[in-house]
């Protein structure tokens, strides 16, 4: 079944008074009628007051939000249950249900390759499809998946966090602590610090960095000086030859 709303453009702005959105207050913490703010929400969730789902009633001016945001040229957020991209399909007349399938081999790896043939995005079933080939793939080659790298990388830096932790209880000064769990550097550990939601210990790894820099000198004005000395001497070996 092919998806095609019907947008209608408004005479006024009365009919914002009846958006279902209205009894959501949006914030600093929740906008997913935005959700490039990165602020919290989900495009699903903001599609899901539009267009009524779990028991709920869709926007009853949801066709009229629709229409406004197309005939003012508002291409940002969620209008009308749509994205941004979904708005602009609709004005070529090309919007369609994600479940249709337009290809003969439907559900498949090469009923994706033919959705990618004519240009058009792949339905649902053969994007399952290709992703379920791939990973076959990827398991004949001895490949792991992302996802297990991804874990796997994720459960080191816990088990790396943890060691440092220990060891800074132990009474160890956060630079021994850093040679004791033997790792690559302060930077790198501050780095990990960090994406895994440790932003204390990444300060002190910070601090640990910091001092080493102090005490040895900046290390990039040390590369600079050397790249001078070597582009020097290249230039005078060039000009002896």
């Amino acid at each position: 079944m092919t998806v095609a709303p019907t947008p209608i453009p408004p005479a006024d702005d009365t009919w914002r008074a009846e958006a279902a959105c209205r009894e959501y207050p949006v914030g600093r913490d929740w906008d997913p009628w935005h959700p490039d703010k990165g602020v919290g929400g989900t495009i699903a969730e903001a599609k899901a007051v539009c267009n009524g789902r779990d028991g709920n009633p869709p926007c009853p001016v949801r066709m009229q939000c629709l229409g406004d945001a197309i005939d003012k040229g508002d291409w940002y957020g969620i209008r009308g249950g749509l994205t941004e991209g979904e708005r602009r399909q609709l004005v070529r007349g090309d919007l369609r249900d994600p479940d249709e399938c337009t290809v003969p081999d439907t559900g498949t790896h090469a009923g994706y390759k033919q959705h990618k043939a004519i240009g058009e995005k792949a339905c649902r079933a053969c994007k399952r499809a290709n992703a379920s080939y791939h990973r076959s793939l990827q398991r004949r080659r001895g490949v792991r998946p992302v996802e297990q790298v991804r874990k796997e990388r994720k459960t080191r830096a816990v088990e790396t966090l943890g060691a440092f932790e220990s060891a800074l209880d132990a009474g160890l000064t956060p630079a021994a602590a850093v040679q004791e769990i033997g790792a690559q550097s302060a930077n790198a550990l501050g780095r990990m610090a960090y994406r895994n939601g440790r932003p204390d210990l990444g300060r002190i790894a910070d601090t640990v960095r910091r001092r080493a820099v102090a005490e040895n000198g900046d290390t990039k004005a040390q590369q600079a000086a050397r790249q001078d000395v070597l582009a020097e001497a290249i230039g005078t070996r060039r000009n002896v030859s």
